[in-house]
């Protein structure tokens, strides 16, 4: 092509015919500059279409993340619902003044007991390190910063506020008042998950045995003690989890959505 295009300079540089061959010129010009243009145009599809390849996958990883955070909180959920039913019955026992039984010590179990998911961050950190502007969708970018950045701290925080007044309790309160801080058929649990059966973390059962059943019931510091528990609980737990959930179950809708979108251009 280049050497056709060469013979009809020179044919027109020997006939002179310099007008026609200075027009020729310009037009050979633009048609190598719309050539340039296409390739460049070329190129920046390719670059694009790898980009949007890239962010596809990068949501869907979150997202899956996001799937497994969210099997997380709802065991998590009814399993704090259960250690303030836990305390509402050993405050019922107390305060109808019932005799002790045996069904009472792992209600006194749950009472020590600290249950917190296990965020998935490492589809996030790889976005951070390819670079947040990869999400195209800036709403739904800075949904996932705040849920990671943010969301996730608060969290840690709450369960960590909480983790102390146990971890205080087992050395100020429980150590004077029952046999052990907490046994449990924790070993049987992940035994059965290591088998691949299907167990709820609820089936995990431990036992408290107080070492004075009838001063429990009349121990002002100890019943000061679940009360309070339950409302930090509530506070720092169930009602943070349920939020986390919520807004867990509104990012993956959003990333679906986005998904189907970035799929369809």
């Amino acid at each position: 092509m280049i050497k056709f295009f060469r013979k009809i300079r020179q044919k027109l540089l020997t006939e002179n015919k310099f007008s026609k061959y200075l027009i020729y010129a310009i037009g050979e010009i633009i048609l190598v500059v719309i050539g340039i243009l296409i390739a460049l145009q070329i190129n920046n599809w390719n670059e694009h279409k790898k980009q949007k390849i890239k962010e596809i996958n990068t949501l869907e990883s979150i997202n899956e993340s996001l799937k497994q955070d969210k099997i997380q909180l709802e065991g998590i959920i009814p399993y704090n619902d259960k250690i303030r039913n836990s305390i509402d019955f050993i405050l019922n026992h107390f305060n109808e003044d019932l005799p002790y039984d045996n069904s009472l010590d792992s209600h006194f179990a749950f009472t020590s007991t600290l249950m917190v998911p296990n965020f998935q961050t490492s589809a996030f950190e790889t976005l951070k390190s390819e670079g947040v502007n990869l999400i195209s969708n800036s709403t739904l970018r800075n949904s996932i910063i705040q849920f990671y950045d943010s969301g996730i701290k608060s969290t840690d925080w709450q369960t960590e506020t909480y983790r102390n007044v146990i971890m205080d309790a087992s050395k100020n309160i429980f150590n004077k008042r029952f046999n052990s801080f907490w046994e449990s058929n924790y070993d049987e649990y992940m035994e059965k998950q290591k088998q691949g059966q299907n167990v709820s973390i609820l089936e995990i059962k431990g036992a408290m045995k107080p070492n004075n059943y009838e001063l429990l019931k009349k121990d002002n510091e100890y019943v000061y003690f679940l009360k309070s528990l339950k409302n930090i609980n509530s506070w720092h737990m169930d009602r943070m989890f349920k939020l986390e959930l919520k807004e867990i179950e509104k990012l993956i809708q959003n990333i679906e959505t986005e998904v189907k979108i970035l799929k369809t251009k």
